[in-house]
């Protein structure tokens, strides 16, 4: 092919690249919506919530850059799965103000419209990066925009799981406490999670301090404990469920009548009633104690040299220093006007 045929062709693949559109922008990801929670996904919620002693819906007011979590302290339940991608992101931290909007749980101190300062330690990089996907298929963008879309931004509201954590420096200026989350900060918050927890608080609150049975309950007690003795099982199993829905008001009633009755499906089902009515069903008192503590990070000392050695260092040391450097000899000796001996 000889050189006007190659600069023709050239020219008309330039000509025909000028008349095509050029590539149109990824579109901007649609906003954060509140995450779906089933059955399935509420029991291990209220677990995980049963540990910890602040629990708050949230409004961000201030949010700092994410960046890498260089010294994240133990938390509790760290499982790379529920990390909602964090294994390809690495682990990532945000600072971030908040000003309560409703407490779940909490000291008495803690009431709407308190500030916290938390470091948000859990990202739901997955559903940033669905988000991302879908505004634009070919796949454009980095993992840098993932985290950027995952963090928590002014304005948002979230469902926190908190424990306070005494490695963080406290805010300048700033006298609250400053806490850690526990677990992935719920976006909005969903409905059903925000009511599930505010039914847990309940239960523990009224665990700890049971109700006394007014009247008419006193009397429905009464009859359940002894239709549980029943030969007639569906008119037991009427009583069993009865004396479950008063609750913890029922508690004293049940553990005497335990420890009174021979008969021995009296006993299994008190027992079993005893369980059904705790916070979490079947848990131990440790399990909702709202007790959890971020441990503080143990710096280790720095190695200290042998004695020998870092007089051997110190020696070496000051005869470097002591002994100019060819250059600095002759300049020396050139302002003094004189040559080197």
């Amino acid at each position: 092919m000889n050189r006007q045929c190659l600069a023709a062709l050239v020219l008309l693949g330039r000509l025909a690249s000028a008349g095509e559109p050029a590539p149109a922008a990824p579109a901007a990801p649609k906003p954060k919506q509140p995450m779906k929670l089933n059955e399935h996904m509420l029991a291990p919620l209220e677990r995980e919530a049963g540990i910890c002693g602040v629990i708050v819906v949230a409004k961000a007011v201030e949010a700092g850059e994410v960046g890498d979590d260089k010294e994240r302290p133990g938390l509790p339940n760290e499982n790379p799965m529920w990390g909602f991608g964090g294994n390809e992101m690495g682990l990532k931290a945000q600072r971030v103000r908040f000003e309560v909007k409703e407490v779940l749980r909490g000291p008495k101190e803690l009431a709407a419209p308190a500030a916290l300062a938390v470091m948000v330690r859990h990202f739901d990089f997955n559903s940033a990066r669905q988000r991302l996907f879908e505004a634009d298929r070919k796949g454009r963008f980095k993992p840098e925009d993932i985290v950027k879309d995952a963090a928590v931004k002014p304005g948002e509201e979230y469902l926190l799981l908190l424990a306070e954590d005494p490695n963080l420096p406290a805010e300048a200026g700033g006298k609250e406490p400053a806490y850690s989350t526990l677990r992935l900060p719920l976006f909005g918050p969903p409905p059903e999670a925000a009511e599930a927890l505010r039914k847990l608080a309940s239960r523990i609150r009224a665990y700890g301090a049971p109700p006394a049975l007014a009247g008419a309950q006193q009397q429905a007690a009464d009859a359940g404990l002894k239709a549980l003795g029943s030969a007639d099982w569906a008119e037991r199993q009427k009583a069993h469920k009865a004396l479950a829905a008063l609750g913890p008001a029922v508690m004293a009633l049940l553990e005497e009548a335990r420890g009174k009755t021979g008969d021995l499906e009296v006993r299994l089902r008190c027992a079993a009633i005893l369980d059904e009515i705790k916070p979490l069903p079947g848990g131990r008192p440790e399990d909702w104690a709202g007790d959890y503590a971020i441990k503080k990070i143990e710096k280790k000392p720095e190695e200290e040299k042998p004695e020998d050695e870092a007089g051997d260092a110190q020696d070496a040391g000051d005869a470097k220093a002591r002994k100019p450097s060819g250059a600095a000899g002759k300049g020396v000796a050139g302002a003094a006007g004189g040559k080197a001996e």
